[in-house]
């Protein structure tokens, strides 16, 4: 599996608890384009996952104990300069690059924002640990910008069987 910058990668998960597949952008190289498009073809929530030692780092606490049965969100969080409202393509691929960034620190981010960082535990097989196993592997750091993968034709959020190439152009 590739993973770039300019074009979302898709990733299954079958976990009982995780049914939905998701669209993969590394989040320290994601551009403005693409991360419109993970929008467009995504539910259009976009989270950045990230090691539980970088949140610790940049200081962004968990909304909730960490329930290893359930996702681990962080507080929402938009990069401190360079961006308008936030919520823009171009706002989130910023926020996403500066949690990604392993020269930034706290005082790069403001709370509350509109990326939401969830934690990639080690050890575990969910979608945010293979996202950024996936960065890791192609050299970036272990920061990954994914989406649950959105299906027009059911309001269902979509699975990768049901997915061919032209219904991610």
């Amino acid at each position: 599996m590739t993973l770039t910058a300019h074009h979302p990668t898709p990733l299954g998960h079958d976990a009982p608890v995780l049914i939905d597949d998701h669209l993969v952008l590394p989040a320290a190289s994601v551009t403005t384009a693409s991360m419109a498009f993970l929008i467009r073809h995504s539910s259009g929530f976009a989270c950045v996952a990230l090691l539980r030692e970088r949140l610790r780092s940049l200081r962004v606490p968990l909304l909730l104990a960490d329930d290893p049965d359930r996702p681990a969100y962080a507080v929402s969080v938009d990069a401190a300069a360079g961006v308008t409202t936030g919520i823009s393509a171009h706002d989130r691929a910023l926020t996403a690059r500066v949690l990604a960034d392993p020269g930034a620190d706290w005082t790069d981010l403001v709370r509350p924002g509109h990326v939401v960082p969830v934690v990639a535990r080690p050890g575990s097989t969910g979608v945010p640990e293979a996202a950024v196993e996936l960065c890791r592997r192609t050299g970036l750091p272990p920061a990954a910008v994914l989406a649950a993968v959105a299906d027009c034709a059911d309001p269902a959020l979509a699975h990768l069987p049901r997915l061919s190439a032209t219904d991610l152009c």
